[in-house]
């Protein structure tokens, strides 16, 4: 299938230039913090809700404890020793 093969290309191709796409999404994030510095909420609900780029901010954070905590877990309850299925 040609459509396949194009797709398989595209992601080779995104691979190897993995360095210029992270940098892609950074400048991205970066300029929606510096634009939420100028565009800001009409009716603010919450305290938190005027500070610039919180959300960006906690979403990171989020990100990295929710994947702290479930590489932990995962470690903890699904871990086996090394010779766990070798044993009489």
């Amino acid at each position: 299938m040609k459509f396949e093969k194009s797709l398989a290309n595209w992601f080779r191709n995104a691979r190897e230039k993995h360095r210029s796409w992270l940098t892609a999404f950074y400048i991205f994030l970066g300029l929606t913090v510096v634009l939420n510095i100028f565009i800001r909420p009409h009716h603010p609900h919450f305290v938190y809700d005027y500070l610039p780029g919180f959300f960006a901010v906690f979403g990171l954070v989020a990100a990295i404890i929710l994947g702290r905590v479930s590489k932990g877990t995962a470690h903890t309850f699904l871990g086996k020793d090394e010779d766990y299925y070798e044993r009489d």
